[in-house]
């Protein structure tokens, strides 16, 4: 039987463990989810700037200029910014994930768009620019989402937690149960053991029925201190 101060020992053994280990998981992915937050407000940030620039620099191919070095000293900037834009948003997606997949082909599609010349497709790059529209939000909703909820490894630990608390709860409370019922098994054997000593002891002493012994005269006399054994040869004998 184990004592109830080693079961309570036991389990604030392990319930403190628990309540550490759960600290350590919260508080690492509580700093991943401000790093997704952060790598959200950036993305997002880099989208906006890359589609800006996407319109720019297809806005400035439209206008007369009076030789090549003019056109590229005035479109240089925004070509540098869309590039610059480009790779930060490729380095920041995750090239296995569909989502990202569909914001790079997207971007693939429009950078080749813009290099086939002076003669841009402007329905064709309309329809690019709302396919990379939709194609971002998606991805920045799904993110969103992943913040809310939780990082999956704090999500996985949380339930994983739970039931083994549970299962702890209920290992102590059948332990618990079990001593419970030992000592009531225990006192009962003790208290069928006292009432058989008890009864031995009554049935081993017995009252002596006494008889009256004859004396030579004839008159009987009751002693008190033979017992039925003793007195019972010499009735009737005169």
């Amino acid at each position: 039987m184990i004592p109830d101060i080693a079961i309570g020992a036991i389990g604030a053994a392990i319930i403190g463990a628990l309540i550490s280990l759960v600290g350590l998981i919260v508080s690492k992915e509580s700093k991943v989810s401000e790093f997704r937050q952060a790598w959200i407000d950036a993305l997002r940030s880099e989208l906006s700037s890359y589609l800006s620039n996407v319109s720019a620099v297809v806005d400035a191919r439209t206008v007369t200029f009076k030789d090549a070095q003019e056109r590229f000293e005035k479109l240089q900037p925004y070509y540098s910014k869309l590039n610059e834009a480009y790779y930060l948003i490729a380095f920041r997606l995750n090239p296995s994930e569909q989502g990202s997949k569909k914001i790079k082909s997207c971007m693939v599609a429009i950078s080749k768009l813009i290099a086939g010349g002076d003669d841009i497709d402007a329905a064709e790059m309309e329809r690019l620019k709302v396919e990379f529209i939709g194609c971002s939000n998606t991805l920045l909703k799904d993110e969103w989402k992943t913040v809310k909820k939780g990082e999956p490894v704090f999500n996985a630990t949380k339930w994983a937690l739970t039931i083994v608390a549970s299962i702890l709860v209920v290992v102590i409370l059948v332990l618990l149960v079990r001593d419970a019922r030992s000592v009531e098994r225990a006192k009962a054997q003790g208290s069928a053991v006292i009432s058989r000593s008890v009864e031995d002891k009554s049935n081993a002493v017995q009252p002596t029925r006494l008889l009256p012994v004859p004396m030579k005269d004839g008159r009987g006399l009751t002693p008190t201190h033979l017992p039925q054994a003793v007195a019972s040869p010499h009735l009737d004998r005169r």
